[in-house]
Parts: C-alpha cells; sequence; structure tokens
C-alpha cells in the first residue's frame, strides 16, 4: 500500500443537527437507491490534509445545488415514513436537499 495512502487521515461526516451519520450516495442502479443519511451505516472518507470545507465539498461533489445562495447536499430518504424523515422533519421542511453547513467532519473517528 501505498505510504501516503495510509498516512492519511480518516474521517467521517456527521449531520450536527441530528448526528446522522453521512452514509453516502445512491448507486444509480438500483431503483429505490439508500438513504444518505443513517443512525448506525456510514461511509469512511480518507483525504490528505484538507480543511473541513475542503473535505465536505469533495464528498458531496455532484450532489451539490446552490439555491438563495445556500450551498445544499442532495439527501435521498428511501421510505417517507422513517425514523430518519422523521428526524430530519423536526428540522427542515424540504427532505430532499440539506445545507452543507450543517454538516461537520469527524476526524479519527473510533468506530468500526
Amino acid at each position: 500500500m501505498d505510504k501516503s495512502i495510509s498516512n492519511m487521515e480518516k474521517y467521517l461526516i456527521v449531520h450536527k443537527k441530528t448526528d446522522l451519520f453521512f452514509n453516502g450516495f445512491s448507486d444509480p442502479q438500483y431503483q429505490q437507491g439508500k438513504n444518505t443519511l443513517s443512525k448506525t451505516n456510514f461511509v469512511s472518507i480518507r483525504e490528505g490534509n484538507r480543511s473541513d470545507q475542503e473535505i465536505l465539498n469533495t464528498t458531496f461533489n455532484g450532489h451539490i445545488i446552490v439555491r438563495n445562495e445556500v450551498h445544499l447536499m442532495h439527501n435521498n430518504i428511501v421510505y417517507a415514513g422513517s425514523e430518519i424523515a422523521k428526524t430530519l422533519s423536526e428540522f427542515y421542511d424540504d427532505l430532499s436537499y440539506l445545507p452543507i453547513n450543517d454538516f461537520a467532519v469527524e476526524r479519527n473517528f473510533k468506530r468500526h
């Protein structure tokens, strides 16, 4: 393994208002896809020495829109009545797009 890759920190992206984990984006080959956020599942991200904002922009690249000068990340919810949807609806009217500023990068996490 390349040492530059093995020395990179592992990052976890967390939605700050709900503590839900970023679980990755749906693969377009699957009809329903998967939830973008999860209570238990997450993707670990390896990036070089970058700022939190750079990590979020890189991770969400291709899934970002700008509405009213706010950068939003596309959010997929498989079942509208799910606990994830209920949790997010406490903070948002539109669950399809969430502000990128509502996410944080957790560095050197110890989750397995």
